[in-house]
């Protein structure tokens, strides 16, 4: 069974499982002669638990809201948060079933996909426009001695996951400097 991958396939589960979920037809309960309002008669929701793998980043702030909000409640959808360092570091739980989801940069879910592990990118979950040289960063300390990609040769960089967005290009920059 193919995994999915992106905060995208939530929305729509949302949406399918409303759909499915007994519709607004009211159910005839009682000959009580007072009318009853669809929202006193219609089925009960059927509760799904969806685990998410997701980082607590402004990238995934729709999914957070849509918690606190209780939009998924609301559509009979348990959303359980399981902490994650990254889209790559995701996937080994995806593969075994530990979760449903990730949200993540999508360079994990490619290797993935090019090992043909069964990884289905579902859509992006944000957008950005940036440009410039300041996209992203690597700082370090001006007694360091780092002023560009090459300084970083042989020295240990920190990144979130191994493998992700940070790493790769961290990389590629040194290799190329």
């Amino acid at each position: 069974m193919k995994k999915t991958l992106g905060a995208a396939a939530l929305a729509v589960a949302a949406l399918t499982l409303t759909a499915c979920s007994g519709g607004t037809e009211p159910v005839e309960t009682s000959t009580s002669a007072a009318p009853s309002t669809p929202q006193e008669t219609e089925a009960p929701l059927e509760q799904f638990t969806v685990r998410v793998a997701a980082l607590p980043i402004a990238e995934t702030g729709a999914l957070w809201a849509a918690i606190d909000e209780g939009i998924f409640e609301k559509h009979g959808i348990t959303i359980e948060i399981l902490p994650s360092q990254g889209g790559a570091q995701a996937i080994p739980a995806l593969l075994s079933g530990d979760i449903d989801f990730a949200i993540g940069q999508p360079f994990g879910p490619f290797r993935a996909d090019g090992q043909d592990l069964g990884i289905v990118i579902i859509g992006d979950y944000a957008d950005s426009l940036a440009s410039g040289k300041d996209v992203n960063a690597v700082v370090a300390l001006d007694s360091s001695g780092i002023n560009g990609p090459a300084d970083l040769a042989g020295k240990k960089v920190s990144v979130n996951t191994v493998g992700a967005a940070g790493d790769l290009t961290i990389m590629q920059a040194v290799k190329d400097a």
